[in-house]
């Protein structure tokens, strides 16, 4: 397996771990502090929802990538 391929499998590792990670706890932990209230600026549910998508789309499209850097 090629050094590429390694770290390519490593970011979809992490993009799907932050997936399953509570989507409301990582929006605190990473974009509350930009807002004086953040209670009131908190992201909807469907926001939510849609953020752990992206991220599960985007570990499929890094294990992709991984596997292509693999067979390369």
């Amino acid at each position: 397996m090629s050094g590429a391929a390694v770290f390519v499998l490593i970011m979809g590792v992490v993009m799907l771990l932050l997936a399953v990670v509570d989507q409301r706890a990582l929006w605190r932990a990473t974009a509350a502090w930009q807002y004086r209230n953040p209670e009131a600026n908190e992201p909807s549910d469907a926001a939510l929802a849609l953020s752990r998508v992206g991220l599960v789309v985007s570990a499929l499209f890094f294990f992709w990538a991984a596997f292509t850097f693999w067979t390369l």
